[in-house]
């Protein structure tokens, strides 16, 4: 049996997290959406983006920093999510992070990889990371998943990193 559980409901896919050790590993995989959150330098970021606003709020309860408050609010899904998950023994996330205990399928699929099945690969991103932003690292991304072979997450050129990303799609 493949290791990812996706179902479709009316609305959209979800993965099935049924164990502590899957919801950590799918938290490692998309937790970078909090660092990306604390780098938006849009003008408009914390009126736009929902990470930045709650992270804001917890800031603002405990008097700390915005870094301090989005830690605090990544730590308070987590705890939540383990609630829920320790409750109803499974949570569905959707591939914005957001989760349900209860989903009405009527379709589901198994796959190896950490990938929502409505992905293709026109939705392969290759960001480049490194000295002034063209530096010296390539980072491949699937929609809001981080592609990562065993534990490597960059790569030296844009072709083997896009090579490793269509291994998903």
């Amino acid at each position: 049996m493949e290791r990812w559980k996706f179902i479709k409901d009316n609305n959209c896919w979800y993965i099935e997290i049924s164990d502590i050790e899957q919801l950590n590993e799918y938290r490692k995989a998309t937790d970078y959406r909090f660092e990306k959150a604390l780098c938006d330098t849009s003008e408009n970021a914390l009126e736009t983006n929902k990470y930045l606003q709650l992270a804001r709020i917890y800031a603002q309860k405990s008097g700390n920093s915005l870094a301090d408050g989005m830690i605090e609010l990544s730590e308070k899904m987590y705890k939540t999510q383990v609630d829920n998950l320790l409750n109803y023994g499974v949570l569905y996330l959707n591939e914005s992070g957001g989760y349900n205990t209860i989903v009405n399928p009527i379709k589901h699929l198994y796959k190896d990889k950490l990938v929502f099945p409505n992905y293709t690969k026109e939705d392969i991103r290759i960001p480049q990371w490194g000295q002034e932003a063209k530096g010296n690292h390539y980072y491949a991304y699937i929609g809001k998943i981080q592609v990562m072979d065993r534990d490597v997450i960059k790569w030296d050129t844009y072709k083997e990193a896009y090579e490793q990303a269509l291994k998903y799609v």
